[in-house]
Formats: C-alpha cells, sequence, structure tokens
C-alpha cells in the first residue's frame, strides 16, 4: 500500500524523467513494461502533443506548443524507423515547424542490462523560433541496469549544426506497475551536462530575425562542457489492448546560466525552471494484421 501511495504522490507533484532527451517525444521501446508488443513486428501511428517545446530546460521567450503525428516501424529484433511532422502553436498563428526521421535499435541483453542507440535527421522550417533549430543531426547511445530497487540510465548524445554539441545524461529511476501490466509509472531523476552551441545559435538567429542585425557569436564559451539541467518527472503508460498512451510530466531546472552578448549589451542570462507535460496516444498493429 505504501508504494502505491508514493506513486501516486510523485506523479502529483510533478514526479520524474528516466530516460534521456534524445527527441520531441520518445518512440523507442520500454523493455521493462512487459508489453507484448516488445515481442512483435508492429506499426505505430501516433500522436503527440508537448505543452512547451522545452530543451535542457532552454526555452524559447513565447511559450511554444507543438503537436505532432507520426508513424513508426518496429522490427522484434529491436530495430526501429519513424518519420513526424510538427505543428507549433505560436502567440500570433500556427505552422508546421519540423520534419524529423529517426532509425535506432533498442535491445536487452540478460535479465538486467538494457542498451540502444538512435539517430535523428531535424528539418526546421524558416525562422522557426525552436530553442534548438541550429541541431540538423543527432545520435545518441544508451545503457540501463535493471533492477527491483533504482535503474541508473547513461547517455551519450552528438547533436550536430554549426558548431556541434556533446551531451551525457545520468539518470536513475524505478518502476511501479500494475498486477495486470497495464499501469506503468516511472518516476526518475536525470542531471544533463555537455556544451550550449545550439543555444548561442538560437540567439544568433533571433537577433538576426528580429533586428536583422547579424552578430558572430552570443554566449561565451558556448562550446564548454558544464553541468546544463537537471529534471524531475514520473512518466505513465497505459495499456489498452492496442493502443498505448503515455503522460509525462516533467519540471525542468536549467543549470549555468550564460552571460550573453547582444547589439543592446550584455545580459546576464536569468534561467527560470519549467513545468511541461506531454501526451501521446499511439496506435499499434502487429505487422500480421496488416500483410495478410
Amino acid at each position: 500500500m505504501k508504494k502505491w501511495c508514493f506513486a501516486l504522490l510523485f506523479l502529483f507533484l510533478g514526479g520524474n524523467v528516466c530516460h534521456a532527451q534524445s527527441g520531441l517525444y520518445s518512440l523507442n521501446k520500454e523493455f521493462e513494461s512487459d508489453d507484448p508488443f516488445d515481442e512483435l513486428t508492429h506499426l505505430d501511428l501516433g500522436m503527440n502533443l508537448m505543452s512547451n517545446n522545452v530543451y535542457l530546460g532552454r526555452k524559447d521567450g513565447n511559450k511554444l506548443p507543438y503537436l505532432t503525428p507520426y508513424i513508426s516501424y518496429h522490427l522484434r529484433s529491436g530495430f526501429y524507423f519513424s518519420a513526424s511532422e510538427s505543428y507549433a502553436f505560436t502567440k500570433k498563428s500556427g505552422h508546421f515547424d519540423l520534419t524529423a526521421f529517426e532509425a535506432g535499435y533498442d535491445q536487452s541483453f540478460g535479465s538486467n542490462f538494457l542498451a540502444g542507440a538512435s539517430i535523428n535527421k531535424y528539418i526546421y522550417y524558416k525562422n522557426s523560433p525552436a530553442v534548438r533549430a541550429a541541431i540538423t543531426e543527432s545520435g545518441s547511445i544508451y545503457s540501463q541496469y535493471r533492477n527491483d530497487l533504482i535503474e541508473p540510465q547513461l547517455t551519450f548524445t552528438y547533436n550536430n549544426g554549426i558548431n556541434p554539441d556533446i551531451l551525457i545524461a545520468i539518470g536513475v529511476d524505478h518502476h511501479f506497475q500494475s498486477t495486470n501490466k497495464k499501469w506503468n509509472t516511472y518516476p526518475s531523476f536525470t542531471f544533463y551536462t555537455g556544451s550550449l552551441n545550439y543555444y548561442n545559435n538560437y540567439y544568433i538567429n533571433r537577433t538576426l530575425r528580429q533586428d536583422n542585425i547579424v552578430i558572430s557569436n552570443a554566449i561565451d564559451n558556448a562550446g564548454g562542457i558544464k553541468p546544463v539541467n537537471v529534471e524531475l518527472s514520473a512518466k505513465t503508460t497505459l495499456l489498452a489492448k492496442n493502443w498505448l498512451f503515455t503522460l509525462t510530466p516533467t519540471f525542468a531546472i536549467p543549470l549555468s546560466a550564460s552571460k550573453v552578448t547582444l547589439p543592446g549589451g550584455v545580459i546576464n542570462e536569468k534561467l527560470k525552471n519549467t513545468f511541461f507535460i506531454e501526451l501521446d496516444a499511439c496506435f499499434r498493429r502487429p505487422r500480421e494484421r496488416f500483410i495478410n
């Protein structure tokens, strides 16, 4: 009884993150959930809603919700492929903002060790307000040790752009599951360290877009490795026959405020914590159901 009370309290308070920020949303399989689709080749059709496009605790000056329909194909061997199109609801009007493609591989090794890798291609529309619009490709590898108490995870990400970034994430989580294995919650804590070249280019592009002024650099030492973010989240999934519903509340605490040099002068960035939510509904179809 105490375990269930703790899980509900954690979710209510905003909870935690267990998987790494490899993309706008997670399409990877969850080995811990005993999901029967993990053993099947299947097609996914889904819709994802993000209340604010936040990356490593950084965000645009205006709130930027994303609505993202996606399609993905998962092989029982662990390989998967996906494509998505994101629509941004800006303050003045909405517009399509991002086309993304992903390919990856997830696999369990024994009963306790999980590992995987993914590559992503991002195609942002011109003048995108997204804080990470300068990132064109990314690649990630991760590993996780599963046990009954706390499950550690380590992820290494390389983000390519005008100037590339390196990101290392260290996380821990705990898995709560209902007796029928339909409901799963992963309260977690993740610490991120890395460089902020993407954020430097965000300021450069925003200045050019708003003031038509070209600057070569905005953030001091953007390429240096430093603590950049802490996230608390509680990813919760519900399995309902061919449907997978996911709710992920996240509380982001950005670290290492930057000195920003703009045409109007030098400012010391005032970082603000952000709470945002992801909702995802996914319909999954086994291969034999649509091949025959």
